[in-house]
């Protein structure tokens, strides 16, 4: 947000104002330069995603020339609409899948279709809502130390994440997920969401630890141990060398 209201972020436009490159054109609509309201809010990209997600633009429907204007309105959509509670929720989720996109087809050449965009964006909404209200809840779970198939709490200043999947044969999609907890066993952290179903269950374990490796990371704690219940996933991770 702080790069957008800057104009920092390295759209077309200002990497040409500033030499670092020769061309100043939106990657989708060549005719227009690609400043940071366009990318956002002008592009016929970026207003099929709007347009998707049921939020209007703030001048009747349409997108103003104004930066400021466009994110003022989207950033207080609650506020200005009630009606628009659920959409203002994930308004945050479409600029950065706007941005992210957008270097994904820059320097990938990956295509993203806008009905995909704008339901990652709801996921990651869910996503981030689910993790705060693991968080508020500060659910304890029952340990039972030396049982075998009881979840066991780290040592002394360590935390222990583990992670699962649901994967079905008759499904065309599978849920992956993980939780964050320290040696009270009170949740730090935890994420759930659901993909498109790999070909095999392993396949959506790895996945399962390999996102919460990634988010896990983030957060730059030290001592962390990971736990899957699938042993196959346990040997792969032991047997790789480093």
């Amino acid at each position: 947000m702080w790069k957008c209201l800057s104009n920092s972020l390295s759209v077309a436009g200002n990497l040409a104002y500033r030499h670092l490159s020769r061309e100043s054109t939106c990657i989708r609509c060549p005719e227009n330069k690609e400043s940071v309201n366009h990318l956002l809010f002008k592009c016929t990209y970026a207003r099929l995603i709007w347009a998707l997600a049921l939020v209007p633009g703030p001048a009747d429907g349409e997108w103003t020339e104004s930066l400021y204007t466009n994110l003022y309105w989207v950033l207080n959509l609650a506020e200005e609409n009630g009606r628009l509670e659920k959409q203002a929720m994930i308004v945050p989720w479409i600029l950065w899948r706007l941005w992210k996109n957008r270097n994904e087809l820059v320097f990938k050449g990956r295509k993203f279709e806008a009905e995909e965009v704008t339901r990652r964006a709801v996921e990651d909404s869910e996503e981030w809502r689910n993790r705060k209200e693991g968080t508020a809840l500060q659910i304890t779970p029952r340990v039972d130390r030396g049982v075998s198939g009881q979840w066991r709490p780290p040592p002394n200043q360590w935390l222990k994440c583990n992670t699962d999947a649901s994967w079905h044969h008759d499904h065309n999609r599978c849920g992956i997920g993980w939780v964050l907890r320290n040696e009270q066993g009170e949740v730090i952290w935890v994420g759930a969401r659901a993909l498109p179903k790999p070909k095999t269950a392993m396949e959506a374990e790895v996945e399962a630890m390999r996102w919460a490796l990634l988010m896990v990371s983030r957060f730059q704690y030290k001592n962390i141990i990971f736990e899957s219940d699938a042993q196959v996933v346990i040997n792969l991770l032991k047997n790789r060398e480093y």
